[in-house]
């Protein structure tokens, strides 16, 4: 998960790069919100899955 996370930050900064140097900018500013909207959604799950790490850690150690 982590190195997905790595390569969607990666790809939104190659894609800012982009929309620094693009006579057009629109396409890249699409490409922008695209990834955004990705590694927000990378980070959740990440975030979800430890909920659930430490949820049945908390339960093994009670049972």
């Amino acid at each position: 998960m982590d190195t997905q996370i790595t390569k969607v930050q990666r790809d939104l900064e190659r894609a800012q790069d982009d929309y620094c140097e693009a006579d057009d900018p629109s396409e890249h500013r699409n490409r922008m919100e695209r990834y955004r909207l990705e590694l927000a959604d990378h980070k959740d799950r990440r975030a979800d899955y430890a909920t659930l790490q430490a949820d049945a850690h908390a339960k093994a150690e009670r049972c």
